[in-house]
C-alpha cells in the first residue's frame, strides 16, 4: 500500500510539499512553502492516504504516512 500511495502522489503536482524517499515504510514529505494556502494540499494528501488505509500526521509543515498499526 505504500509503494501505491508513493506511486499515485509522485503523479500530482504538488505545490508546496516536496515527495521524498519511503524510509522504514514511511513516506516523508517536505514543505517547500509555509503558505496558508498549503493546508488544501495537505488536505488532498490525507483524503488520498485515507484512501489506502494509511494514516496521516502533519506538524504543520512536514507530512509523514504510515500503516495504521505502526506508531509516530
Amino acid at each position: 500500500m505504500i509503494k501505491s500511495l508513493y506511486n499515485a502522489l509522485s503523479k500530482l503536482e504538488l505545490e508546496y510539499h516536496e515527495l521524498g524517499e519511503i524510509i522504514n515504510e514511511t513516506i516523508v514529505l517536505t514543505a517547500k512553502s509555509l503558505d496558508a494556502e498549503g493546508i488544501s494540499e495537505v488536505i488532498r494528501i490525507n483524503e488520498l492516504a485515507g484512501k489506502f488505509n494509511l494514516i496521516t500526521k502533519w506538524d504543520g509543515q512536514n507530512i509523514q504516512i504510515k500503516k495504521q498499526s505502526q506508531t509516530f
